[in-house]
């Protein structure tokens, strides 16, 4: 009787697990139409920085009024002199038909992370809120935008 070699079906099946698991993750995350930069740094905080504000490292991920995917990867803070720097970047739905990241600046106004403004003079505010998600609002002009976004795990 001969033998079967199990390896090509063990590497298959490897393989298909890991597509699997990827094309699922971007899908319960919903954000695999958002682009993001090739290099990403999360840099730990420094000793000086308070754990309130510490908490708001990592990526994030959530939706603008529930349709226009967001992803916030805070890889930054720094308190003396005071600097925070993010990636900001967006996906796509009906109104907004182009994805796009960018680096930004931000500062904290007590515990709310700020950033500066973007060069349509939109506003972007993350405040932290119980059970590792934060509430974000964007403002330009009189038009105002919510999400809920949560920490995306590595």
């Amino acid at each position: 009787m001969r033998s079967v070699s199990r390896r090509p079906f063990i590497w298959i099946a490897s393989l298909t697990c890991l597509v699997l698991s990827t094309i699922l993750v971007s899908a319960v995350l919903g954000q695999s139409d958002v682009p993001l930069p090739s290099e990403i740094r999360i840099l730990p905080p420094g000793p000086d920085v308070s754990p309130e504000r510490a908490a708001f490292l990592g990526k994030w991920f959530g939706r603008w009024d529930g349709s226009l995917s967001h992803v916030l990867i805070v890889e930054e803070i720094v308190a003396n002199p005071p600097r925070v720097m993010v990636v900001y970047a967006w996906g796509t739905n009906q109104v907004v038909q182009r994805p796009g990241w960018s680096r930004a600046r931000g500062r904290f106004s007590g515990n709310d992370l700020y950033l500066d403004r973007f060069p349509n003079g939109a506003q972007v505010i993350y405040r932290m809120l119980p059970g590792e998600s934060l509430d974000a609002t964007y403002e330009v002009g009189s038009t105002v935008s919510r999400a809920t976004m949560r920490r995306i795990r590595d």
